[in-house]
């Protein structure tokens, strides 16, 4: 039997430091069928000359577009996954080393699923591990439920591929959030989420990252960033609220939502944290199981604006 193409969607922008290094480890997959999609979103830097170098070098493998002009992070994925030709879609950060079995590794365990990921080791910006993997930081759970991915996510858009058909349920991608924390939560309603546990991917670190894994980012001024969060927060719960399958769950993400907004002009909404408790081991299943944990989050979740600005003034 045949196996499916898979596509590679590689989305890149100013990203020559790492970018050579990436592109060997996609060029060796020992996967086959396959074909390297490079999306260059008006680079400045040599990233598109480097492009063109290789698409010479693998004129079967590669082909690469330049955007006439900048469209952003998410636009632009969204725009490489619409080209792509396989059966199978695997999204491509331009900083990271992809193990060479990769590919294959993910394509000789997947059953049913439309959606599977793995777990990926993090190296520093000379490419050192730094002795910690993404499943240290987060839970890699599996299964279809969605409310396991409305508050949280642990699937990268690096270390999934996902199945072409997720394309007509996940596009245009909402004004809210990442693609990757996007496509996990409609996955897990049209379909399994399956993962596979194994490090395929090293996952760099870095201050351009476009994701802050390790938390170092901290704004000087708490309250403007905690308002910013709660904006986009509450964005993307409206998102997921439309385009729930379940009409239970429908009802729990309408109620989380309605009440999270609350928060932008409150000190405190009991009604969110009780909502968020009485659902915790599907809303936190991502969390570890400590009871002490989800209560805090709990807490921390239902604080409003006016809580927090009153916090700040009494510090």
């Amino acid at each position: 039997m045949s196996k499916p193409l898979i596509s590679i969607a590689l989305c890149t922008y100013n990203g020559l430091p790492y970018l050579k290094e990436l592109l060997d480890s996609l060029c060796a997959q020992t996967y086959s069928p396959l074909e390297i999609l490079i999306r260059d979103d008006q680079s400045t830097d040599g990233s598109w000359r480097l492009i063109c170098e290789y698409q010479a070098n693998y004129p079967e493998l590669i082909r690469a577009t330049r955007n006439p002009i900048r469209v952003g992070f998410q636009a632009n994925f969204q725009m490489n996954f619409k080209d792509c030709q396989g059966e199978w879609i695997a999204p491509c950060d331009q900083d990271d080393i992809w193990r060479l079995d990769k590919l294959k590794r993910m394509t000789e365990l997947v059953t049913d699923a439309v959606l599977i990921y793995h777990d990926s080791a993090l190296i520093d910006s000379e490419g050192k591990f730094l002795g910690i993997n993404v499943s240290d930081r987060f839970r890699m759970i599996q299964g279809k439920d969605p409310l396991n991915f409305l508050l949280f996510n642990c699937v990268s858009g690096h270390s999934m591929i996902f199945h072409k058909t997720l394309l007509g349920r996940v596009l245009p991608f909402p004004d809210a959030g990442y693609y990757d924390h996007w496509l996990a939560y409609i996955a897990s309603q049209y379909g399994q989420i399956q993962v596979v546990r194994e490090p395929l991917v090293f996952f760099r670190q870095h201050t351009s990252n476009q994701s802050d894994f390790q938390r170092k980012r901290r704004s000087w001024d708490r309250f403007s960033s905690a308002k910013k969060r709660m904006k986009r927060e509450n964005k993307w719960l409206s998102a997921c609220g439309n385009v729930v399958a379940d009409s239970q769950d429908a009802l729990t993400i309408k109620r989380i939502s309605t009440l999270a907004e609350l928060r932008e002009s409150s000190y405190f909404i009991p009604e969110l944290g009780w909502e968020i408790w009485k659902n915790r081991k599907r809303l936190l299943a991502l969390q570890s199981e400590n009871k002490f944990r989800h209560l805090a989050f709990c807490w921390r979740y239902s604080v409003g604006l006016k809580g927090k600005k009153l916090v700040r003034f009494c510090l």
